[in-house]
């Protein structure tokens, strides 16, 4: 985790609980998020990863293999881990944070 920046104008990670912006924990939730509609246990796995920086290649060849396997697959990947972004993605404007989903929608 990062020390949390000075917030600048535009789309940014979200500052955690602790004060600080992780990268890791948001991008696991958003990756399985993406594929729990298609395979459960590869979302299981993302979850369940302790070693994200070294390991998150395999999972992502995983999940990519499984959006080429059809064109549904494809789809239902992209939007639910869009869906997901939107909701974890912050965007601030004038020094203050809100929702990207809330932004998006104004």
């Amino acid at each position: 985790a990062e020390a949390a920046p000075a917030l600048r104008p535009g789309v940014a990670f979200p500052v955690g609980e602790n004060g600080r912006v992780s990268t890791t924990v948001v991008a696991k939730k958003i990756w399985s998020a993406a594929v729990r509609g298609v395979d459960v246990q590869l979302a299981n796995a993302i979850d369940a990863e302790r070693d994200w920086r070294y390991q998150y290649p395999g999972h992502l060849c995983k999940l990519a293999d499984l959006g080429a396997k059809s064109p549904a697959n494809a789809v239902k990947i992209a939007e639910d881990g869009l869906n997901t972004l939107r909701g974890e993605f912050v965007f601030v404007k004038d020094g203050a944070a809100a929702p990207l989903i809330e932004a998006m929608s104004t």
